[in-house]
């Protein structure tokens, strides 16, 4: 005997209705076997939500549930009102599939476990077995990842997707986190070869669900093409598509020369006024040539690879940040402005480090130590105006620290020489305040192309100037020749 019975009861895909038979029933005793008393439960399997009841009598009943949620666990729960007594029955279920007459609300999955309905005879039903035809086709779709908030959708099989009028065809389109946010676009291209009126309709829920009455043609062919992509229609030719970080959140949003719909040109740049920017914006790093030829015929060889690394990712860099057509992006944008901003304030500390005259050791820890706090301060707040002031601030104090000690060693100014004062250390100092002031005070976004262009001058002739002579005691390579490899007689032995 027994006081309750329990089992799950799994629901498929594309279920319409749901009905659980309870038939044979009997309590074992003659005077009652022609029937018996029971409790039907239908419900949540994680008893989270409503159950459904029906109380049976007799021999068999039903407990119909419509619309019942896809690709989850309900339970089932028999319980019994007669004490000590042995009841025996026969359970089974029955799903109804989809059909093209369907609501599309069915689809959504969300219905809750209500509906029900009892009949008081029935014949009981098989184990539940799966839905016997393919009341709705389901179309597997991939997706590739073209860049940020950008996706392809591609069905597996064919570009072509057969509808006809007497099943319907569900496409179902994933959309991972990282895509969250971008615009959904559309198309549909129908192909017959049939004369016939044809009639297609597209429902759009989280899947996209179509049908179609064609008259006398059975089967038409829709060439479905589906893409998420950041901004609509890429913000026109007079709008530019923008990506927002903030903290872990990416969004994407236009912005327009003028208006909000970007539609209005009266404003707008026109490619030739582009292309000059870009040319203006790449083309001047390549100041940072002779730089990184006189730092390598002067033996500052980590300095020349730190003034190679500038140029290369602040060009790059301006290719990819300018607005229209005369776009070029080797890498993913972040990366590239991330390496622009460090390149730039790594080149110049190591520089003012440089003119400091510090020893090796002294030398190298420093930069290595100023490079890994510059990195940590880019990440935190990449145009933050301290993360270019302060590692200028600290160099300079250190670069006047040093000088002031040679200086009161030796009893004379330092640097001794008045023509190193007069034209080096002067020009290079007027050519890097006035490079700051700019980038400071000057810059705004109208203007930006062409202060920001004599910024990369200015800051890249300043360096020529500002790089003190090559060391006296200092190799080809840039090794001083204090620092040599040697091994005296008794460090030779050999392992037995």
């Amino acid at each position: 005997f027994f006081r309750n019975k329990s089992t799950p009861l799994f629901v498929p895909e594309f279920t319409s209705s749901l009905s659980v038979s309870v038939a044979g029933c009997s309590s074992g005793e003659a005077l009652e076997s022609a029937g018996c008393s029971l409790l039907l439960r239908l419900g949540s399997a994680s008893l989270q939500h409503s159950q459904t009841e029906l109380n049976c009598s007799g021999v068999s009943c039903t407990l119909s549930l419509s619309n019942p949620p896809w690709d989850s666990w309900l339970r089932v729960v028999v319980e019994s009102s007669q004490v000590n007594r042995t009841v025996t029955f026969r359970i089974g279920s029955n799903y109804t599939g989809l059909t093209a007459d369907d609501d599309i609300t069915k689809l959504l999955g969300k219905s809750s476990v209500s509906n029900a309905t009892a009949t008081g005879n029935g014949s009981a039903p098989a184990p539940p077995p799966p839905l016997a035809s393919p009341c709705v086709w389901s179309v597997p779709v991939l997706y590739e990842e073209l860049d940020v908030l950008s996706l392809r959708y591609t069905p597996v099989n064919s570009s072509n997707v057969s509808v006809t009028e007497t099943h319907p065809t569900l496409l179902t389109y994933p959309l991972p986190p990282q895509a969250t946010g971008g615009t959904l676009n559309l198309q549909l291209t129908l192909n017959s070869v049939s004369n016939s009126e044809k009639v297609l309709m597209l429902k759009l829920i989280p899947c996209v669900f179509c049908s179609s009455d064609c008259g006398n043609a059975s089967v038409v062919s829709v060439v479905p093409e589906v893409s998420v992509s950041a901004c609509v229609d890429d913000c026109g030719p007079y709008g530019e598509c923008r990506l927002l970080r903030s903290y872990t959140y990416l969004y994407s949003a236009c912005v327009c020369w003028k208006g909000w719909g970007c539609t209005d040109g009266s404003t707008a740049q026109s490619y030739a006024r582009q292309l000059t920017a870009t040319m203006l914006l790449t083309l001047s790093n390549l100041f940072f040539l002779p730089a990184i030829v006189v730092a390598t015929r002067r033996s500052y060889i980590t300095e020349a690879f730190v003034y190679l690394f500038t140029m290369f990712f602040s060009t790059f860099y301006h290719a990819c940040d300018q607005p229209g057509a005369a776009v070029l992006c080797i890498m993913d944008y972040d990366a590239l402005q991330y390496c622009d901003f460090l390149g730039s304030i790594c080149s110049i500390w190591v520089t003012i480090l440089c003119m400091a005259r510090l020893g090796d050791t002294a030398k190298y820890t420093l930069f290595l130590l100023g490079a890994l706090l510059i990195a940590m301060s880019m990440q935190l707040d990449r145009k933050g105006l301290w993360n270019l002031l302060g590692p200028i601030l600290c160099a300079i104090l250190l670069m006047v620290t040093s000088w002031v000690y040679r200086g009161v060693r030796r009893r004379h100014c330092y640097p001794p020489s008045w023509r190193r004062w007069v034209f080096f250390l002067l020009p290079g100092a007027l050519c890097a305040l006035i490079g700051v002031c700019l980038y400071v005070f000057a810059e705004t976004e109208s203007n930006y192309y062409y202060t920001h262009s004599l910024w990369h001058i200015l800051v890249a002739g300043c360096v020529v100037f500002l790089l003190p002579p090559k060391e006296k005691d200092r190799k080809a390579l840039g090794w001083s020749q204090g620092f040599s490899w040697s091994w005296s007689k008794d460090e030779l032995y050999t392992v037995t």
